[in-house]
């Protein structure tokens, strides 16, 4: 029994180093996570409506030139490869424009983590003329 105390005992500085660095290594070891980034990938869309984002004006007529626009989008593929052409919102906001003709900016609305790459076209043209003319009014 002595002799395995002794055997213990002795050297005790170096196997309490080999010990905190073997719970070093195990730590280190066991602890890393596997990271991997995500496969980003892009889709297009073609044909998406623009839609007229407004307070009530019943007695205005609102056209856009053009009213479709093409996009493509960029984001992680498990998210791209379900976003649908419901899921996108392409909009010209025209709150407190009076009658005439406007270049409008077109502005979208995407699911998170979804990036918008490119718009065409960015802008469109925007006419608001009265719904009926002052000649059918009387």
């Amino acid at each position: 029994m002595d002799k395995y105390i002794r055997w213990l005992v002795s050297n005790w500085w170096l196997k309490l180093l080999s010990f905190f660095l073997s719970l070093i290594i195990w730590f280190s070891v066991t602890g890393q996570k596997k990271v991997s980034s995500p496969m980003l990938s892009e889709k297009s869309f073609s044909r998406v409506k623009i839609r007229v984002l407004t307070e009530p004006r019943p007695l205005l007529k609102i056209e856009l030139v053009p009213s479709y626009a093409s996009l493509v989008i960029k984001g992680e593929s498990s998210l791209i490869n379900k976003v649908s052409k419901e899921d996108i919102i392409l909009f010209v906001d025209v709150a407190g424009l009076r009658e005439g003709e406007y270049d409008l900016p077109v502005s979208s609305r995407l699911p998170a983590e979804v990036t918008l790459m490119s718009l065409k076209p960015s802008h469109v043209k925007v006419n608001i003329s009265p719904l009926l003319s002052k000649r059918e009014i009387k």
